[in-house]
């Protein structure tokens, strides 16, 4: 566990005037918190595995490009501190592949999901970062809260394709430079064909089995995807109805060198941008939470549609080797998700269609009412 603060290695940067090797926008200094633990599936070595220290010494160097006011770094099976430390956090990197436990060795995973819940629907944010999304015993609750599941890996010298399928999100613009152009489409996630721009990750971990976890009522926005063994989803952008922050999942991260290491590289960049828009970035709650607080994983109340289009009735779930759907994992719990509402109401896409600048007229809009905090 430690906490740190990166007012020094700022400052000497600045006295130097060493150019920031990744770069966001000035902010206000941020209170981070990470909950991770280290896990070594493919018997990599140190150099070559991203670990929860990795990151942390990543986003501490001088040339991360962010204001951190404070870092914790919290073990997912010592999380006590990282509990007490969220109720003032701004941004939570979650990159736990085990269930929390406290320091003692009680279950700790339900008062995680409740108080993560509580950062988002305050306006903090969630960085889901690489196996922070895969499955694990007593993980359901937060991985429905968090919007996915995974639950296959496979590690390929050869990498993984990530391609930018948002124009216009913060996450997949701002300083990224895209050396390649990919033909690509995913129609039941509403992708249009077209040429996206992309780069390759080599060499990098896959999760061929990635899937939504969605109830209807939350804006989702799909920024990166993969294109092996069909459309894979790589990373997204989500808010439900009563959260004032967002939820970000970036799955590439496996390599040290790339996540990590190469600040100026474009895995880190993202990190960069992810941090700073969910640290940022605020909109009005569309269902305020109950004061009363909720459980489960979906957040509850009416909520209404959420600006999207109505979805194809053809849509359905998929195999891994198909497109990804928000279709719920077999470890689901009952009436979270379903088939056919799955991605209903919600925005799932890219590119605003005809129905975008005709929706203004009716009286559900003002949803995404954003605002930078200041």
């Amino acid at each position: 566990m430690r906490v740190l603060s990166s007012t020094v290695g700022l400052a000497v940067l600045l006295i130097s005037g060493t150019a920031l090797a990744a770069s966001v926008p000035r902010h206000e200094p941020l209170n981070i918190t990470l909950i991770g633990d280290e896990v070594n599936p493919h018997g990599l070595t140190d150099a070559q595995l991203t670990q929860p220290g990795d990151i942390v010494a990543a986003l501490q160097a001088a040339d991360s490009g962010l204001a951190i006011a404070s870092l914790l770094d919290a073990e997912s099976s010592c999380v006590d501190e990282g509990l007490a430390a969220l109720p003032e956090t701004d941004v939570l990197i979650y990159f736990a592949h085990r269930a929390a436990t406290y320091c003692s060795g009680a279950n700790a995973q339900a008062d995680l999901t409740d108080a993560t819940r509580a950062v988002l629907e305050r306006g903090g944010g969630v960085l889901v970062f690489h196996h922070g999304l895969y499955t694990g015993e007593g993980k359901t609750p937060i991985l429905q809260l968090l919007g996915g599941v995974a639950d296959e890996i496979s590690l390929e010298p050869s990498g993984q394709r990530i391609i930018a399928v948002s124009s216009e999100h913060f996450v997949t613009t701002n300083e990224l430079e895209y050396p390649d152009q990919t033909q690509f489409e995913a129609p039941r996630l509403r992708i249009p064909g077209d040429s996206y721009p992309s780069f390759t990750n080599a060499p990098d971990e896959r999760y061929p089995n990635t899937r939504l976890l969605l109830d209807g009522r939350e804006d989702l926005e799909l920024l990166f995807m993969s294109d092996y063994a069909g459309p894979q989803i790589l990373g997204y952008d989500l808010r439900r109805p009563s959260w004032s922050g967002h939820v970000v999942f970036y799955q590439p991260g496996e390599s040290q060198q790339l996540a990590a290491d190469d600040r100026d590289g474009n895995n880190f960049q993202i990190l960069a941008n992810a941090i700073y828009y969910l640290g940022t970035t605020q909109d009005e709650p569309d269902d305020p939470p109950d004061p009363q607080g909720s459980t489960g994983a979906a957040d509850s109340g009416s909520g209404g549609t959420s600006g999207g289009p109505p979805p194809d009735p053809s849509d359905s779930g998929t195999s891994a080797a198909g497109e990804a759907t928000g279709t719920a994992s077999a470890d689901t719990d009952a009436g979270a998700v379903s088939d056919d509402g799955a991605q209903a109401g919600c925005h799932v896409g890219t590119r605003p269609p005809v129905w975008a600048f005709v929706l203004p007229l009716f009286p559900l809009l003002g949803r995404r009412r954003r605002r930078q905090r200041a």
